[in-house]
């Protein structure tokens, strides 16, 4: 309910909820139409307008895509996250698990560029995945998705996405990122 509200909050609207016990529960959601809703989103230093980015090509030249790993356990999560970044693919080796012990066995296998990793999964938390992307490689970028919207103070995390995240916001996002790993 938390991440609806948010989305919701974002989006300009609202919703109520209707209910008898043992009956039903309905859910009304109001979203007003409009062609260019903004969000409160945490501007990026030195990064260029998202809508500038989303359909041109990228402004710099990569000799090899960037070997990507995104962890999450909910496989419609990393869906997401894919169909996001499809604009910029070719720039991108992306591998994905929904299981963070795999995860751990992907980065001590591979050397990724950078590791997006949801905060809260069963067995190993996403903490402890940047804790191991960073042991493995400093250099490595680790960027961590949440609903948690709670400033953060560890080390190994480079940067915080707030679920919900907007499609512009993870494109200037990992733009920003890309351009820092080219200079």
């Amino acid at each position: 309910m938390f991440i609806v509200k948010n989305l919701i909050d974002d989006l300009k609207g609202n919703f109520e909820i209707n209910s008898e016990l043992g009956k039903y529960t309905e859910f009304v959601i109001n979203i007003p139409n409009k062609k260019q809703i903004t969000s409160n989103i945490e501007k990026l230093p030195n990064v260029p307008d998202s809508n500038s980015l989303i359909n041109e090509k990228c402004p710099f030249m990569i000799k090899k895509p960037l070997k990507i790993l995104i962890v999450d356990d909910v496989l419609i999560n990393i869906k997401i996250f894919k169909k996001h970044l499809t604009c910029i693919k070719s720039f991108l080796d992306i591998d994905d698990t929904t299981d963070s012990r795999l995860a751990i066995n992907l980065i001590n296998d591979n050397n990724y560029d950078i590791v997006l990793t949801d905060k809260n999964m069963p067995n190993v938390d996403g903490y402890e995945v940047a804790k191991i992307s960073k042991t493995k490689n400093k250099n490595t970028i680790v960027i961590m998705a949440t609903a948690d919207s709670t400033k953060d103070k560890n080390t190994c995390i480079d940067k915080i996405l707030i679920k919900p995240y907007s499609k512009n916001m993870l494109i200037r996002l990992f733009n920003y990122y890309i351009n820092q790993k080219m200079n």
